[in-house]
C-alpha cells in the first residue's frame, strides 16, 4: 500500500486544561461514598465554552474539621497531578488550598477526574476522593463551586472500615503436646474505627497431613456403595476422629484498644493440646478481631529422659 493509499485519520482537536469554575454541573446533589483511601461518586459536567477543554480535577470546599487531614491530601494530588502535566506552566500550578487565603476558615478537597469535552458537550464522569486511612465514618457536607457562581452540594459519606494486620502472617514452630510457646507479633489497626485484642482467643488446630478431602476419598471408597448415609457418617466419624482439641491463647502483653493506625507488640501464649499425637503436622489458626495468624507446627515425641542412677 502506498502512502497516498492510506484511511484518513480523524481530527484530533486540541484540549485546554481549564479550573473547576469554569464548568457548569448537573442540578442533582452529589453523593460520594466509601471507606478509606477513597470516596467515589458520578457527577454530570458540561462545557460552556466555545472551545475544547480538559479536566484533571475540581476542588470541593468544606468546614468539617473530620476533613482537615483529606484537604492535606488532597494538595498533595494536586500538586503531583499538576507536575505531571507537561502543558501546565509551573507559575499556573496553584495549590487549592492555598489559592484563596481569604477562604482558609474552609477546607479544599481535590476531586480526582480526568475526562475531555467538547465545545457545549455534557457528560456524566467519575470522581474520586482521596481520604487519609484514619477518616473517621460519618457524613459530611461540602459544596462545588462551577461557572456563574453556581454551587452544588455534596455530601461525603466515609464507611466504617475494620483492618487489622498481623506481622508476621505465619511462623513455623515444632513443639510437644502439652507445651506452652510464647511469640511476639506486631498488630496495626489499618482501619478507621478502633479495634479491641482481647485477651485471650481459642486456639484452632487443623491437620495438613490429612486434610477434608483425604477423609472424603477414604469414607468414598469404604461407604460409596452403601449409599449416601452410609457414606456421610463415615465422613464426618473420621473428621471427628481426627479433629484436634481446641488450644487456649492469652495476650500477655498489648491487650486492649488498638487505635487507627495505632501498631503495637502483642506477647502471646500459646497453650498445645496434651493429647495430641506426635510426627504430624497441624496449623493452627488465632483470630484477633478481623485478622488471623497462622502457627504451622510438627508435633514430636516427648524426648526421652535418662534412668535414673541406681
Amino acid at each position: 500500500m502506498r502512502l497516498d493509499e492510506l484511511p484518513e485519520l480523524p481530527f484530533s482537536p486540541r484540549f485546554r486544561r481549564i479550573d473547576s469554575k469554569a464548568i457548569e454541573f448537573g442540578s442533582a446533589p452529589i453523593l460520594l461514598v466509601g471507606a478509606p483511601p477513597l470516596c467515589s461518586g458520578r457527577i454530570v459536567v458540561r462545557n460552556p465554552l466555545e472551545e475544547n477543554v480538559r479536566i484533571k480535577g475540581l476542588t470541593l470546599s468544606t468546614s468539617a474539621d473530620a476533613l482537615e487531614a483529606a484537604s492535606r491530601l488532597s494538595e498533595a494530588h494536586f500538586l503531583r497531578a499538576a507536575a505531571f502535566d507537561g502543558r501546565v506552566a509551573q507559575s499556573r500550578v496553584t495549590s487549592p488550598v492555598t489559592a484563596e487565603p481569604e477562604r482558609r476558615a474552609e477546607k479544599a478537597l481535590y476531586l480526582r477526574v480526568s475526562t475531555r469535552l467538547l465545545a457545549g458537550e455534557a457528560r456524566e464522569v467519575r470522581v474520586d476522593l482521596p481520604l487519609p486511612m484514619n477518616t473517621a465514618p460519618g457524613s459530611y457536607e461540602a459544596k462545588l463551586e462551577g461557572s456563574a457562581g453556581g454551587v452544588l452540594p455534596v455530601v461525603v459519606q466515609v464507611l466504617e472500615k475494620r483492618a487489622l494486620r498481623i506481622q508476621p502472617a505465619a511462623i513455623t514452630r515444632e513443639v510437644h503436646a502439652g507445651e506452652v510457646l510464647t511469640l511476639r507479633v506486631n498488630v496495626t489497626n489499618l482501619g478507621n474505627v478502633p479495634v479491641e485484642i482481647p485477651k485471650g482467643t481459642p486456639l484452632h488446630f487443623h491437620r495438613l497431613d490429612r486434610s477434608w478431602n483425604a477423609h472424603f476419598h477414604a469414607a468414598a471408597k469404604e461407604k460409596g456403595s452403601e449409599g449416601y448415609v452410609a457414606f456421610l457418617d463415615d465422613f464426618v466419624a473420621r473428621m471427628g476422629d481426627a479433629e484436634p482439641p481446641l488450644g487456649r491463647a492469652k495476650i500477655r502483653e498489648g491487650a486492649g484498644t488498638l487505635e487507627p493506625l495505632e501498631g503495637r507488640w502483642l506477647e502471646l501464649e500459646l497453650h498445645v493440646p496434651k493429647p495430641l499425637p506426635a510426627g504430624r503436622e497441624y496449623q493452627a489458626l488465632i483470630r484477633l478481631a478481623n485478622a488471623s495468624f497462622r502457627l504451622q507446627m510438627r508435633s514430636e515425641p516427648e524426648p526421652e529422659r535418662d534412668a535414673p542412677i541406681p
